[in-house]
C-alpha cells in the first residue's frame, strides 16, 4: 500500500482492517468499517 498508495477511504478502510484483523470482511461498508477500526491506534499505520 506504501508503494501504491490511495486516498479513498473505501480502499483504506478494506485495507487498514485488512491489517488490523488480518482478514475484511466481505461486503461491509465503510461505516462498518469504520466502527471495527473505532479503538484502534492508527498511528501505526497512518504517517504524518
Amino acid at each position: 500500500m506504501e508503494k501504491i498508495g490511495s486516498r479513498n477511504i473505501k480502499h483504506l478502510t478494506r485495507y487498514w482492517v485488512w491489517k488490523k484483523e488480518g482478514v475484511c470482511p466481505p461486503k461491509t461498508m465503510v461505516r462498518d468499517r469504520m466502527l471495527i477500526l473505532e479503538d484502534w491506534d492508527m498511528s501505526s499505520v497512518v504517517k504524518p
